[in-house]
């Protein structure tokens, strides 16, 4: 059932002779130990069964009966010839292979000719002895756990010591001094049966059987390889997993249970690598049993890149279960084998596979060269392992140029030259070498290019220990290493013809590439599926040696060892994290300190430069490795201290890595430095110190403090020091969750909400002019006065809003309550940078919100010009405008516009830069504050050409075009003092003044944006006559207090109306077109009662409100403007507005 083959035993004349006579001897391999036999012998009681050939035992009794497919028996016999039967004795010396039906009721442990007359012994006894008993008690439940409550009460224990083979002779096939040793043990207790066959050497066979059978042609079983010359391995085979041991279960109510192996076997024993082959396994069984596959010790867990594994049910309880394997590999030489497991006991069975490797080919040189005219061309061409050769024996080297078979080679069986003595130019092109007859196509191939004497060239010469031939300028020239290492060395030829500095960047030493080779290997075998958990372990920690003891012999590793030892570290890594495997800690930190050492810096350089590695990879597999440390819990063990960095727990602290570890940093993930950058490259100015603990303990609150000691003092106040960590995905310093604490002279202190790699950045740096105070002082109380009177006008609005409800005022309260929001949330919450997400959500909710602020005040724009200028110009179009609200559309705009505004933003900028490293604020220098900048300017631009439609109407007006030149100033002014704060203009300056030189746009800014709330309330609260009659209706108490344009009018005012209001209407019906404000200067159809409005204070264009008036139906609805005269204050422009309702010309 199952077979541990460790050594192919026979050799190349005893298979000769297997081929003449079916007889095979071997030399002597112990499996099972003769010392845990059970004690055999006249001492503890055998029988002897005198020397014979094929004689039986007469009846022996048994007294407990044994149990065996179905039949109960009371009686044994034991045959000279290996075996023991039931019901007759058999003398039958030729075995027969099972099943037999008809008497042949028997256990055979090795049924063959065996004859004790040369020598040897046959022993026999039934015990009831306890401790006999409990002895086979445990064999029964060590193998089937199932069985835990079995006990023996009864055992038959026969021994074949030292018997040989009949017909043997110091001259025959069989020679009397080659003995098998073995023995046949049964146990019962009446219920259940077992058979115990122990095997402890087997020289001799001559087609043996070995297995048990009932007679019936059903219940039966042969171990793999009876019949055949493979019994000589029987020592190291099993069903059991232990070598020369096999325990069967052989009851009628249990035998059912066990799966019986029927062939496995391979398409051939022979493999060629790159091909496929398959291993078939065909199997009886009726329980349910797992199938596993092993090859040379490793399982295969399951169907890989390579390894492909498949069952299915061929007929009733049979089943093939295949194994292939595409592109074959020479790793795949070696022992294959199988073990079937079900509930009850395991069997197994193994096989052997050679593999031819791949043809592997030369070319002297090796590598692309160039030549001189005239000069001799040699080129050799060399099978480097024959082997591969086995089935290609008649073929030859074939070499080309350029696809031309080329004439005149000299060859060999292995190797093939051509060689001309004068190099012309046309021989310049690709040489390859090829085996005729190989079954593949595998070629080598080098490049030749022949150059006039007069063109520029590096002459040879050595250097490095390596010979750089002649080459072509404006080329690279490959050579091999130096001795004792493996790979290639390149170095540049100009075009002035002078060599470059040579590169060994890819010169390995040979021991650094076997450590390669044997990481690498245990790699392969993880992606095929093959697992080994010791093996793993032993091949890691051997590893872990021949690197401490490399890393450690030399006094400086080359650019291309250090490449190679980090290479092997973070495979080492990869490989122990990934199969669980325990590494010798204090050797892997051993190799770590050893490659950290200062004199390896210019390697480190090299590498750096040359390739895209850095001593970051260092800090990662240390954490890696410190995760493996902690999540193992021996976390005490963990203590080393070397000459480059120590370690303590999961603290680990780098020495020297300062001056490996690049010194780049990012300015910030989510925002720039507030610090102008320096020119001069910044400095790592202390030991780096990483942190790793078993669980990720997220942003630690409250914050890590740690302490870092300058490397060089800092002695200029010009230097600015940062605290950073190392962060992988961008392989820069980032300062993202750390800040300083203190810095001075010798020590930095740092506070982090993480932990990771940490360190000190030094830099030169220009300080940064800080804000003056009264600037500071300014912008405090100035947004502070603007909050304040925004909610004072939102407050009076909403107390008044059932006399001023309007579509105008509607939006006038949304630009209030975005503007107390934006401003609330800026000033305390803008500097809340301890917390990345918080400080995400305050940029988003700030942005918002003043995009919100800004499209308000767009609105209120829009707003005004469809009150004024368009009816100014076109009366039909602001008629329509003013038909029925459409103040939801308004406000829809003003919500989901800068909505859409800000979730772009924060998608596109993520992880980017989104905001300030020192504010909750949009950054300039990643971009996102163009999002904010772009539309505020779109808003000011369109703002600023409403004002000045608005101040065209007015200047258009006929007492404007009358007065002086003071009074229209006077009253433009006047106009743009009030418009300008409330459609956000005055924002303009704040763009002007993110120069920090434009000290005057700064001042200008602060003064006008503080007094924005200031004028929204003058202009909408105090001068807008509807919302004091509101109050005054509200609350009667303060109806004495007089508003502005109820106070001082003088006569002229009167006058005015009164001539306004007395003029006739006829001017209305006229065919020349006239202005607005003559139109109604000259009207003279009686004026409605309505309410004066200023442009300073509420345009009237509320059609609610408007329908609220009592028009005559005989009468037209009037738009008056009128222009009065203030007494020693110029003039004050305001407009009447109603709906303009056209009368039918009689």
């Amino acid at each position: 059932m199952s077979f541990y083959y460790r050594n192919r035993l026979p050799t190349m004349h005893f298979q000769f002779v297997i081929a003449l006579s079916s007889i095979m001897l071997s030399t002597t391999v112990t499996g099972f130990p003769l010392s845990q036999f059970y004690p055999f012998g006249s001492a503890v009681g055998d029988i002897i069964l005198p020397s014979n050939d094929d004689e039986s035992t007469p009846s022996i009794y048994v007294s407990v009966p044994f149990p065996f497919f179905g039949s109960s028996y009371s009686s044994i016999y034991v045959n000279n010839n290996g075996y023991v039967t039931f019901d007759p004795a058999l003398k039958q010396f030729i075995a027969q292979a099972f099943p037999i039906n008809g008497s042949h009721k028997m256990i055979a442990a090795f049924w063959t000719d065996i004859d004790t007359d040369p020598g040897g012994s046959l022993w026999y006894r039934t015990t009831t002895d306890s401790t006999t008993l409990q002895n086979g008690t445990n064999t029964v439940r060590t193998v089937f756990p199932s069985f835990g409550t079995f006990s023996a009460t009864w055992m038959m224990i026969v021994t074949w010591n030292d018997v040989a083979a009949y017909d043997c002779s110091d001259t025959g096939a069989i020679n009397c001094q080659q003995r098998n040793t073995f023995q046949l043990v049964l146990i019962s207790n009446e219920v259940h049966s077992f058979a115990v066959f122990m095997y402890n050497v087997i020289n001799w066979t001559n087609k043996a059987e070995a297995g048990y059978n009932a007679g019936d042609g059903i219940h039966y079983y042969s171990v793999p390889g009876s019949m055949t010359e493979s019994m000589l391995n029987l020592p190291q085979a099993s069903n059991v997993g232990v070598p020369g041991q096999f325990v069967f279960m052989v009851d009628k109510k249990t035998t059912d249970v066990i799966p019986q192996i029927l062939t496995f076997e391979s398409n051939s024993s022979v493999l060629r690598e790159g091909k496929s082959a398959w291993l078939n396994l065909d199997l009886r069984g009726n329980t349910m049993y797992e199938v596993q596959w092993f090859h040379s010790g490793y399982l295969i867990s399951n169907s890989t890149r390579r390894y492909k594994l498949t069952s299915f049910e061929t007929q009733t309880n049979t089943s093939l279960h295949t194994l292939q394997i595409n592109d074959v590999l020479k790793r795949d030489e070696g022992e294959w084998k199988i073990i079937v497991k079900n509930s009850v006991m395991d069997i197994s069975s193994h096989l052997n596979l050679t593999v031819i490797p791949r043809l592997l080919l030369i070319m002297t040189p090796q590598y692309d060269f160039s030549i001189m005219m005239g000069e001799k061309i040699n080129l050799q061409c060399t099978v480097s392992n024959p082997e591969s050769l086995r089935d290609a024996a008649n073929g030859s080297l074939v070499m080309t140029k350029d696809g031309t078979v080329l004439s005149g080679l000299i060859s060999s069986n292995l190797s093939t030259t051509w060689t001309k003595t004068t190099a012309m130019e046309d021989d310049t092109g690709r040489y390859t070498c090829t085996h005729s007859s190989y079954q593949d196509p595998m070629y080598v191939s080098v490049n030749v290019t022949v150059f006039k004497p007069e063109q520029n060239r590096c002459e040879s010469e050595w250097s490095d220990g390596i010979l750089w031939n002649i080459t072509l300028a404006n080329t690279t020239k490959e050579e091999p290493c130096p001795s004792k290492q493996k790979g290639m060395a390149t170095r540049y030829c100009t075009q002035l013809g002078v060599w470059e500095s040579p590169s060994f960047i890819k010169c390995t030493t040979e021991a650094f590439i076997i450590a390669l080779s044997q990481i690498d290997e245990i790699i392969e075998d993880g992606l095929d599926g093959l697992e080994n958990t010791e093996k793993v372990q032993e091949v890691i920690n051997d590893t872990l040696k021949l690197m401490k003891n490399l890393t450690s012999s030399t006094f400086e590793l080359s650019a291309g060892d250090l490449s190679a030892s980090l290479d092997v570290l973070d495979k080492i890594v990869n490989v122990t994290n990934s199969t669980g495997s325990a590494i010798e800690k204090e050797v892997f930190y051993a190799v770590i300190d050893n490659v950290l050492s200062t004199n390896n810096t210019k390697s480190w350089a090299a590498v750096s430069e040359k390739t895209d590695k850095d001593a970051s990879s260092i800090l990662k597999n240390m954490d890696r490795i410190s995760e493996i440390v902690i999540q193992s819990g021996n976390i005490t063990a963990s203590q080393f201290s070397g000459l480059n960095f120590a370690i303590n727990y999961v603290a680990v602290v780098y020495k020297t890595m300062s001056d490996i570890l690049p010194s780049a940093s990012d300015s910030g993930q989510n925002g720039g430095n507030s610090v102008q950058k320096s020119k001069t490259a910044t400095f790592v100015n202390s030991q780096i110190l990483s942190l790793t603990t078993q669980k990720d303990l997220g942003e630690l609150d409250p914050n890590l403090t740690l302490t870092f000691r300058h490397i060089t003092n800092n002695e200029f106040t010009k230097i600015e020091a940062s605290c950073v960590s190392w962060d992988f995905t961008i392989s820069k310093w980032t300062k993202e969750g750390c800040y300083v604490i203190q810095s001075g002279q010798n020590k930095t202190v740092c506070q982090c909400s993480h932990l990771t790699n940490f360190a000190i950045l030094m830099r030169p740096y220009f300080p940064v002019t800080e804000d003056q105070p009264l600037l500071k002082t300014m912008s405090l109380v100035g947004v502070i006065l603007s909050i304040s009177f925004t909610a004072f006008t939102f407050i009076i609005y909403i107390m008044t809003w059932r006399y001023i409800k309007s579509d105008q005022n509607i939006i006038m309260m949304n630009l209030c309550g975005s503007l107390i929001l934006s401003y609330v949330i800026f000033i305390s919450a803008v500097e809340q940078k301890s917390n990345e997400a918080a400080c995400i959500a305050i940029t988003s909710v700030i942005h918002y919100l003043f995009l919100v602020t800004f499209f308000s005040m767009l609105g209120m724009g829009v707003y005004y010009f469809m009150s004024i200028t368009v009816t100014y110009y076109a009366m039909y179009v602001a008629n329509n405008f003013k038909s029925k609200s459409r103040v939801q559309w308004f406000l829809l705009a003003i919500w989901g516009v800068p909505f859409l505004i800000t979730t772009t933003t924060l998608g596109a900028f993520w992880g980017e830069g989104y905001h300030l490293e020192s504010y909750c604020w949009l950054s300039i220098e990643s971009g996102s504050l163009y999002m904010f900048i772009i539309p505020v300017c779109l808003i000011c631009v369109l703002n600023i050409l409403i004002i000045v439609s608005l101040v065209r109407v007015l200047c258009a007006s006929s007492a404007m075009m009358k007065s002086s030149l003071q009074k229209k100033a006077t009253s433009g002014l006047r106009s743009l003092g009030t418009l300008l704060p409330v459609l956000g203009v005055t924002w303009l300056f704040g763009i002007l003044a993110v120069n920090e030189n434009a000290d005057v746009f700064q001042y200008i800014f602060v003064i006008a944006n503080s007094l924005q709330g200031f004028f929204i309330f003058v202009s909408h609260v105090l001068l807008n006559k509807k919302v004091i009659q509101g109050l005054r209706n509200r609350y009667p108490v303060i109806s004495s207090l007089k508003s502005k344009a109820e106070h001082g009018k003088p006569e002229a005012d009167s006058a005015s109306q009164s001539q306004s209001t007395s003029k006739s209407n006829s001017a209305l019906v006229t065919t020349k077109k006239k202005s607005i404000f003559q139109r109604i200067l000259d009207s003279k159809e009686e004026n409605l009662d309505l309410t004066e409005r200023t442009i300073s204070t509420d345009i009237h264009s509320s059609v609610t409100h408007e329908k609220n008036s009592a028009v005559p139906e005989n009468k037209s609805t009037n738009l008056t403007v009128t222009l009065l005269a203030e007494e020693n204050r110029g003039f004050r422009f305001s407009f009447i507005l109603n709906l303009w309702q056209k009368r039918s010309v009689q």
